[in-house]
């Protein structure tokens, strides 16, 4: 049995060529590049990221305040610590200047009232140090700073966690899109 392929066939080979070379650029397309939501949803991840990692940073380093003697090495982690609060405050604008949704807009005020906690205790636990105790501060860090800043996580986690209509949405093509999606593992 011989198979002949007419010239008939050719528009639909070529057509579902083509289908596919889209749908291998689309796999490969990095999402955070696309205008509109997708993209704001991306920047809202990085700033919760960065608001998240730069206030353990700071944690630590309070820390490292109450560990160390030396003078010029206080000074050296007490500007990290600025830097870092800057950097804190420039993803927070971010995040505010993103987050359009009533949902998200609510998830944003407990996540800011969270953050004022643990900036209040943190400042304190300065103060105290800079004061020269050891024993207060080292308790207002265990005690007060250290659960602000888990509850601090935790409303970061809640506005960085995807609303339930978009998780519906992985239906259907979106669905298709987000399998083929290789994004996450490119560096």
């Amino acid at each position: 049995m011989q198979t002949i392929v007419t010239m008939d066939f050719w528009p639909a080979w070529i057509a579902i060529a083509v289908a596919l070379a889209l749908l291998l650029a689309l796999a490969w397309h990095d999402n955070s590049t696309l205008p509109g939501a997708g993209g704001r949803h991306r920047a809202r991840l990085d700033a919760a990221r960065a608001i998240h990692d730069l206030a353990h940073a700071n944690a630590r380093s309070s820390m490292a305040l109450l560990l160390t003697n030396d003078q010029a090495h206080a000074a050296l982690i007490a500007e990290t610590m600025e830097n870092n609060r800057l950097l804190i405050e420039a993803a927070l604008a971010t995040l505010a200047r993103l987050t359009t949704r009533p949902r998200e807009q609510a998830l944003l005020a407990g996540m800011q009232a969270a953050h004022a906690h643990y900036c209040a205790s943190s400042c304190r636990v300065g103060l105290l140090i800079e004061q020269g105790q050891r024993l207060a501060p080292s308790t207002m860090l265990r005690e007060n700073t250290l659960p602000a800043l888990d509850r601090l996580s935790a409303s970061l986690d809640a506005l960085s966690d995807p609303p339930p209509h978009r998780m519906r949405a992985r239906s259907g093509w979106r669905g298709l899109y987000s399998v083929f999606s290789f994004t996450s593992q490119r560096t």
